[in-house]
């Protein structure tokens, strides 16, 4: 299963590689000069798609072709495919998903064109149409005909329908108790009283719903952001994955976002995923190709819709307040960034007893039950957040409110402060270089000295299994990178 897996991953990324981006604009630009810029029409296109013509042949009328065309469209390829587009390729995407639109007008149109040019009239004066006539008829290539129809049936069961009936069923009876077979039967009579009317029955139910489905895609796409989006990478982590995500479900503030990238994990980790989505709404879950902890980070950030960012790793846990505590302290204090503590004496006995072979990962330390009154929760308030960091190793030294180094997962930040600024690919120990980028920019900080952070010890994870020639390349990576940060923006000459 695993190398069935692989292949179609390799396989997927080379038909949706570079081969099939140039086939497509390459189409849609082609079509667009050769059919001198039909875009210009579609003002008057939109204008006849409304307007009933009382002399045409066809068996539906023009707005119900339209809306049986739009009830294909709004949908997964909408949702999903922007939303990936966005996540993996950053803000960006959208003008380049404006521009395949836009050219693909031309591609949209030839299709329409062909069809009805090589539609037949059936004895009792029905239309069929469709690649395959055009095929058929057009290219004199029957067999390619034949080819597309077998592939086009192939595809409404495999990639339309089961996907679609699944995740229906899933959510019916994760929520509401549903059997999926009792789905199954409901959606497949449904389906088949509408297709049993042929096109004009398909035709009729599509004027009547697509309206209401393209109302309800925009007041979805409207709906308010939340005020925080907390990040989780995942990887290889079934094991701490649900604690991780309970942690998250059970903060005592609600206004929140989780998005948990999956970075190709290989255990049961999208599994728990998916059981936590269908449970809360709130829970976005993110599928990519394995690329590291940094690249999982970047692409949670892209995705962000929070005026406020969280990190979290998946194999840690955070306390019941902790979204709570950090967003009053920001809010009251105009802070960019809310710092808080880990539990650090804790961590130390369970890392001990790890590295002596027992396993701690279902312990819950101590301060986790910890109930903390907001009203007595006092923070140090900085503007020279430079003048209050420092190295773990010297800690012990400062009589002041400190900030220790290089721990992104130890802050609530203001989404606008590190929203351009990605963790550096391809490497481990990321954590330093980014957080000298960000304190370079010297945010308003509050310092908290209340512990809302669990560190779990893992042996599995990424920094306790990387052999020592990787941490000191890593190493070498961060430090030039933080040293130019440092030099240019704050002025450090050595």
């Amino acid at each position: 299963m695993i190398e069935l897996n692989e292949f179609l991953t390799q396989l997927n990324g080379y038909l949706w590689g570079v081969p099939m981006i140039v086939l497509l604009l390459g189409t849609h630009l082609y079509l667009t000069i050769r059919l001198r810029f039909p875009q210009r029409y579609i003002f008057k296109a939109i204008r006849l798609s409304f307007t009933r013509d009382k002399g045409s042949t066809g068996d539906v009328s023009q707005f119900s072709a339209l809306a049986t065309s739009l009830a294909g469209t709004i949908g997964t390829g909408n949702i999903i495919g922007v939303a990936t587009a966005v996540t993996m390729g950053g803000p960006g995407a959208v003008f380049w998903c404006w521009m395949t639109g836009v050219l693909g007008i031309a591609t949209k149109y030839a299709e329409g064109l062909l069809a009805i040019k090589y539609r037949v009239k059936t004895k009792d004066g029905k239309m069929l149409g469709g690649p395959m006539y055009a095929l058929e008829r057009g290219l004199g290539c029957r067999w390619l005909g034949i080819v597309f129809a077998f592939c086009t049936v192939a595809a409404s069961f495999f990639i339309g329908n089961m996907i679609q009936c699944n995740s229906i069923s899933m959510l019916l009876n994760e929520g509401y108790q549903v059997p999926p077979l009792a789905t199954g039967i409901t959606i497949a009579l449904l389906t088949c009283g509408v297709i049993m009317f042929g096109v004009k029955g398909i035709a009729r139910v599509c004027e009547g719903l697509v309206p209401f489905m393209a109302l309800f895609y925009v007041g979805v796409a409207m709906q308010n952001k939340p005020v925080i989006s907390v990040i989780i990478p995942v990887y290889n982590v079934e094991k701490y994955l649900p604690r991780c995500l309970d942690s998250v479900l059970n903060q005592t503030f609600s206004d929140w976002e989780a998005i948990c990238v999956d970075d190709g994990s290989p255990d049961n980790s999208a599994k728990i995923l998916a059981k936590y989505a269908r449970r809360d709404s709130r829970f976005r879950v993110i599928h990519k190709d394995n690329g590291g902890l940094s690249d999982a980070r970047n692409v949670g950030v892209a995705a962000a819709r929070g005026d406020f960012v969280l990190f979290l790793d998946s194999d840690d846990f955070i306390h019941p307040q902790t979204l709570e505590i950090t967003h009053n302290m920001a809010i009251c204090h105009g802070a960019d960034m809310v710092s808080f503590k880990y539990n650090e004496k804790s961590h130390r006995r369970l890392r001990r007893l790890m590295q002596r072979g027992i396993d701690v990962s279902d312990v819950i330390p101590g301060e986790f039950s910890r109930h903390y009154d907001g009203r007595n929760i006092l923070g140090c308030v900085t503007d020279d957040i430079l003048f209050n960091c420092t190295e773990r190793n010297h800690t012990w030294r400062v009589c002041r409110p400190v900030r220790r180094h290089c721990f992104p997962v130890l802050c609530l930040y203001r989404r606008s402060l590190i929203a351009d600024v990605p963790f550096i690919r391809g490497i481990i120990m990321e954590d330093f270089p980014w957080w000298s980028a960000i304190i370079a920019r010297n945010p308003r900080t509050v310092i908290l000295d209340s512990v809302l952070y669990f560190y779990t010890p893992n042996p599995t994870s990424i920094l306790n299994s990387s052999k020592s020639l990787r941490m000191i390349e890593s190493l070498c990576v961060g430090l030039e990178y933080a040293y130019n940060v440092y030099q240019k923006i704050c002025g450090l000459k050595e």
